[in-house]
């Protein structure tokens, strides 16, 4: 995340479905180990762990497969080793550099074949993944199985799952083994599930990490922490003092008005963009200098459910259909009706000013079609100052 000196904020009807940080996607997400699960199922930044870590886990136990020929095979598997490729991917790079099979029962053995295994994890639910397995070089993933002369086998290796929290495990879900080879092999073989306990490192939890993206801070700094972010359900607050809208097309013809007001809630902790839901605007005191005192200045929001949506990234705020003022002003003799809506009309944010500014400087407005000004152009000149929350910066 960067400071900007100018930050975007744009109206638009938004379909949130995050829970505290930005909007889900059908598209694949990242997925990174994290340290902790504070905003879930996101990475707070800076508390990735970085490429090159290896979870270590260990097991006691004894993994049982079961087979068609009536033969169960009961192995020890103490240890089983992922080393990350990168801090973050679509999916995470991840190799199985270690999997060790001890003593097995009976006449049995057991060995994970053609290691080190390239893998990719990628976050399936909650603080959870799924490592898959392939080829790292030496050969494909395979699983030895061999009791006695009744069962000789080669099985591709099962995909192993993460478990993330304080006490991560890595675990193998019941699995029908597929023969990949072997002189001797049962009709079917089943893995039954198996799980391992994180020993390093802790605690641990697979997550999708932030993007660059904007939040509402209580702090000039970047990016900005946790303990300093404004949380979703906000309220913007902000007001001005000389509102004017030029209409183009008359040179000194405008439209002036005391006060204006917005209330705005946010819809997420941080997002890119960040989505806002106006609540209230209003707009009193207004004049047009053609035409009279307005009998009429309202805010339109046609659609209870509005939303405004930030786009950060930029250095300008943008309107978008939905919201709109309407004026009504004019004498007995002459009426000027018109409803201007913010479709792509840009403001700015400052965050060298305190409180926090927006303004528009002759900034475009579009007329609401059948409002009874389509001909004019108008421009709007005003410096919105925010009045809460305190302190504001956005970062």
């Amino acid at each position: 995340m960067k400071i900007a000196r100018l930050v975007a904020l744009s109206a638009a009807v938004v379909l949130v479905a995050m829970a505290s940080l930005g909007a889900g996607s059908a598209l694949a997400a990242k997925t990174t180990l994290c340290k902790t699960s504070t905003i879930s199922p996101y990475c707070e930044e800076g508390s990735s762990y970085p490429a090159n870590t290896t979870i270590e886990a260990t097991s006691a136990s004894k993994f049982k497969i079961t087979t068609s020929f009536g033969v169960t095979a009961l192995c020890l598997a103490p240890s089983l080793k992922i080393k990350t490729g990168a801090e973050s991917g679509e999916p995470l790079s991840a190799s199985v550099t270690t999997w060790t099979v001890g003593k097995c029962d009976e006449s049995c053995k057991a060995e994970f074949k053609n290691l080190p295994y390239a893998g990719s994890l990628s976050r399936t639910t909650g603080s959870n993944g799924t490592l898959t397995s392939a080829n790292g070089g030496g050969g494909e993933p395979r699983l030895f199985l061999q009791c006695g002369e009744l069962l000789s086998c080669e099985y591709a290796a099962p995909n192993v799952n993460v478990v993330g929290g304080s006490s991560p495990q890595l675990t193998i879900p019941e699995t029908v083994l597929t023969k990949k080879g072997g002189s001797n092999c049962p009709t079917t073989a089943t893995f039954k599930p198996f799980t391992y306990t994180v020993s390093s490192p802790t605690p641990l939890y697979v997550a999708e990490p932030i993007l660059p993206h904007t939040r509402l801070c209580k702090a000039y700094e970047s990016p900005c922490s946790l303990a300093n972010s404004y949380p979703a359900g906000t309220m913007l607050e902000a007001e001005s003092a000389n509102v004017k809208i030029s209409i183009v097309n008359f040179s000194d013809w405008e439209i002036t008005c005391k006060n204006a007001s917005l209330k705005a809630k946010t819809l997420a902790l941080g997002a890119e963009p960040m989505p806002l839901e106006v609540t209230e605007s209003t707009l009193t005191g207004c004049t047009a200098n053609f035409a009279g005192s307005c009998e009429e200045a309202k805010v339109i929001t046609p659609n209870p459910g509005l939303r405004i949506q930030g786009l950060f990234t930029e250095s300008y705020l943008r309107g978008y259909e939905g919201f709109a003022w309407k004026f009504k002003c004019g004498t007995p003799t002459f009426t000027y009706s018109c409803a201007l809506s913010f479709v792509s009309t840009l403001a700015y944010f400052d965050n060298s000013q305190s409180p926090l500014t927006f303004a528009y400087k002759n900034a475009q407005l579009s007329q609401e079609p059948g409002s009874g000004c389509s001909s004019y152009a108008h421009q709007l000149t005003a410096t919105f100052k925010v009045t809460a929350p305190q302190p504001l910066y956005i970062t």
